[in-house]
């Protein structure tokens, strides 16, 4: 057999030994992608949830901003409505 003799194979290597190696190797790489696969979905839940919390962030920034610029606006109001305002 010509992986008996490859350092990374250790004599003796019976076909059933050859194949339980394999089988192994298979689980070992299918929990593997099964982690990966876990990983990118977890990963793209929070690329989600950083996105509606910068939504949110955003609609609170603009919110306050909205906010200023009524009560600067009715102050404004306020000012032109008082008797004698020169505005």
């Amino acid at each position: 057999m010509a992986t008996a003799n490859h350092p990374f194979w250790p004599l003796p290597v019976t076909m059933d030994q050859h194949f339980q190696r394999i089988e192994r190797i298979e689980q070992l790489l299918t929990r593997r992608v099964d982690e990966a696969i876990a990983a990118r979905a977890e990963y793209r839940r929070l690329l989600a949830a950083a996105a509606a919390l910068r939504t949110v962030a955003l609609g609170a920034e603009a919110q306050q901003t909205l906010g200023e610029l009524i009560e600067a606006r009715v102050a404004r109001l306020i000012v032109d409505a008082r008797p004698g305002s020169q505005s």
